[in-house]
């Protein structure tokens, strides 16, 4: 052979396997949870506006209208799965739905369909509505019975309202595995997965009644999506089996993040109170309940606080935080803005950024409003405390960057990231 065609065949295979890589990366984006796939807010703007106007100019074949040609060798069904999922991720549901819908017809039978389908079963479980995801998520059964994700989605979906249902498809996951590992010869960790599922499943009653805040907390790293979170939180408060007060204690600031995190204000208020009134001498449910009250400009709860906290004994650094608070009710914004600004405290310092954006936005100061938010951003957590509190407000603060970036036009939300 010689050196010339050896030369094509090399460039060819290097050819095939970007192509191939690009394909799996583009097609396997979906599967991403939003826990380790979150990038700054004015990225997946960039991301719609660019996959909008490769749809809208597809049929011109015009790959000049991206700022790269990445997606101009992909088929015009995986650039829309795309642009759902990005929708998706912003919380613009009908939008991404539309898509999910129109895709999912292309091609009824392929992995691609499939994907869309059950991203249309995540975006109606995030709206609650749980039988029609599960009706979704059937039909993909219906296509094809193997779909290993399809059937434990569905599992996990039963699991906050039907133990019998979540454990038969629980067990139904598990069998198609062993199935499709027996033909295929080899060993996966996904069957293990399916097995330890299946076991948390048939042993979860048994460890909520004794208690059921501890079993509650125990499996709540095995769900995504928030509203089912919920509703396993809601089932502790329904039972009359008692908990462990600590761990009760965590599951109601769980909770009440977990309502944060879905846009219901009003609901995370009354868990914050149910959580001080259980616990007084908890400090950090005085700040939570706090955080909320000046997201949602209800200043009466400001003076309820600072009585409360009042009564306990130690909680120097709440307490500084409440009374400066109280300035702000009292129409003393910068003074409050300084005396939070002095506070030093490594457990409330992503909360202390949050409270100060609102208050400087609230002074129409949107240059240190989006440099506090931006440093929520550029903090990292561990899965703790932290962590859940930093997730559960991450929308809200893209939502307030954004509308502050729309209404100034020098104000640059990234001017302050290192």
């Amino acid at each position: 052979m010689t050196k010339g065609k050896k030369r094509i065949i090399y460039v060819a295979s290097i050819v095939l396997i970007i192509i191939y890589l690009g394909s799996a990366y583009l097609s396997s984006k979906i599967q991403y949870d939003r826990y380790y796939k979150f990038r700054q807010p004015n990225s997946f703007n960039k991301d719609i506006i660019r996959l909008n106007n490769y749809i809208k100019n597809h049929s011109k074949n015009t790959s000049d209208i991206l700022d790269s040609d990445f997606y101009s060798s992909y088929p015009i069904e995986n650039v829309m799965l795309e642009l759902a999922r990005s929708y998706y991720i912003k919380k613009e549901y009908k939008k991404a739905d539309t898509l999910l819908l129109e895709a999912a017809q292309i091609e009824l039978n392929n992995k691609l369909s499939q994907d869309a389908m059950y991203l249309r079963g995540v975006i109606l479980v995030e709206q609650f509505k749980y039988s029609k995801a599960v009706e979704q998520l059937e039909k993909i059964l219906s296509i094809n019975k193997n779909n290993i994700e399809a059937l434990k989605f569905i599992s996990k979906i039963y699991f906050i309202s039907d133990r019998q249902k979540a454990l038969e498809y629980a067990k139904k996951a598990t069998i198609t595995k062993k199935e499709l590992l027996r033909h295929q010869g080899e060993k996966d960790i996904d069957l293990a997965l399916s097995k330890r599922w299946e076991t948390i499943v048939a042993e979860f009653d048994t460890k909520f009644e004794d208690d059921p805040a501890a079993a509650t907390i125990e499996i709540m790293g095995e769900f995504i999506e928030a509203p089912l979170k919920l509703e396993l939180c809601k089932n502790v408060l329904k039972s009359n089996n008692p908990s462990d007060p600590q761990k009760m204690q965590e599951l109601l600031e769980r909770m009440g993040m977990l309502y944060t995190e879905v846009g219901m204000n009003e609901e995370a208020i009354n868990t914050y109170k149910t959580l001080i009134e259980t616990t007084p001498t908890y400090g950090r449910g005085y700040i939570l309940l706090a955080d909320r009250s000046i997201k949602t400009n209800n200043l009466t709860l400001i003076d309820e606080l600072y009585d409360g906290i009042q009564k306990q004994q130690g909680l120097e650094i709440e307490k500084d935080i409440i009374d400066a608070l109280v300035q702000y009710k009292r129409g003393k914004t910068d003074y409050a803005l300084k005396k939070l600004h002095k506070i030093n405290s490594k457990n409330y310092e992503i909360i202390l950024n949050h409270i100060t954006g609102g208050l400087h936005k609230d002074l129409g100061d949107n240059k240190n409003a989006i440099k506090s938010y931006n440093k929520i951003y550029n903090t990292t957590y561990n899965e703790d405390i932290n962590f859940y509190y930093w997730w559960a407000i991450l929308h809200e603060v893209e939502e307030e960057i954004l509308s502050m970036s729309k209404r100034g036009k020098d104000v640059n939300p990234f001017a302050f990231i290192p």
